[in-house]
């Protein structure tokens, strides 16, 4: 196994060995810096090799070895620019790197080699990209990690950071990413006020208000979903005054109809005014998943 490997297992150990030069001994005129630069090209020169070989090779265990060593080149390449070379920027891409090398084969690492990245990002004040980064590892939480708690934090993060460099479309995306899975953990509470948020923010902006209808319906699907019945028709009247154009669409009437089959305890009339409505306009999964919950609680 290990044989298959021997061309990109040497460039490895050059790389190793060219790093212990450069940590060894003295150093005068500045050979060291270039020694460590020369070691950081070496290991990512064996990554790269490391990566190129997983196109040819079909055998699981060698394929595992490849990653592994590769990240492992990757590492200690980021490691050097970081404690040796004063050079984050540089180290930043390299922990990218790793973490697309490790995404799928060790996702666990994968997420940790994103995650260095973010913090040395935060600690350079660059904030945009950080966010780009956040976003990606919540994604990479949730679909690949099925980790929805982790993802929340990432997506809490990514919203820190446009904060500090503000984005409001992107923002706007990633508070309506956020309440989407806070509803399925079953904390409504908080995703309906993203949704909430996110339908004022709309209201005096041409490109967004279109959304509304979406955002309120959201909302209101969580509303009924908490179970408490006067906090959903306080809301529902707030949506009449606040935001008139929704009362009069379709979603905001099954809101309605729902709410009363709530109040009286009717699963079937619930199931009857879904089924309608769906034949109209077909719901999409998280509506579906959060509504069969809602009929769920009600008593036959």
């Amino acid at each position: 196994m290990a044989s298959s490997l021997t061309a990109e297992n040497d460039l490895l150990q050059k790389a190793i060995k060219q790093e212990k030069s450069a940590s060894g001994g003295f150093s005068f005129f500045g050979g060291r810096g270039e020694k460590y630069e020369k070691a950081v090209e070496m290991y990512r020169a064996a990554a790269n090799a490391y990566r190129v070989k997983l196109t040819s090779i079909d055998d699981p265990e060698v394929t595992s070895l490849a990653i592994q060593q590769g990240g492992s080149a990757l590492e200690a390449a980021a490691r050097i620019c970081t404690e040796n070379l004063e050079e984050p920027l540089d180290a930043v891409n390299i922990y990218n790197e790793a973490f697309k090398l490790y995404h799928e084969v060790q996702p666990e690492k994968a997420a940790t080699m994103l995650g260095m990245a973010i913090g040395k990002q935060k600690q350079l004040g660059r904030w945009r990209p950080a966010a780009t980064n956040t976003e990606t590892l919540a994604t990479h939480y949730q679909q690949v990690l099925g980790n929805n708690a982790k993802a929340i934090e990432a997506y809490k993060d990514t919203l820190k950071c446009y904060k500090q460099d503000p984005a409001p479309a992107l923002e706007n995306k990633i508070t309506l990413a956020l309440s989407d899975l806070q509803a399925l953990e079953s904390d409504y509470r908080s995703a309906i006020d993203g949704y909430e948020s996110a339908a004022d923010k709309a209201q005096n902006n041409n490109l967004l208000a279109w959304n509304i209808k979406n955002y309120l319906f959201q909302a209101g699907i969580c509303h009924l979903a908490t179970g408490d019945m006067v906090a959903t028709s306080r809301a529902f009247d707030e949506y009449r005054s606040k935001h008139a154009q929704f009362t009069s669409t379709r979603e905001f009437q099954l809101l309605n109809d729902l709410k009363e089959a709530v109040e009286s305890g009717d699963q079937d009339v619930f199931a009857d005014r879904l089924f309608q409505f769906d034949q109209m306009q077909k719901l999409n999964k998280w509506q579906t998943t959060v509504l069969l919950r809602i009929k769920e609680k009600i008593e036959r």
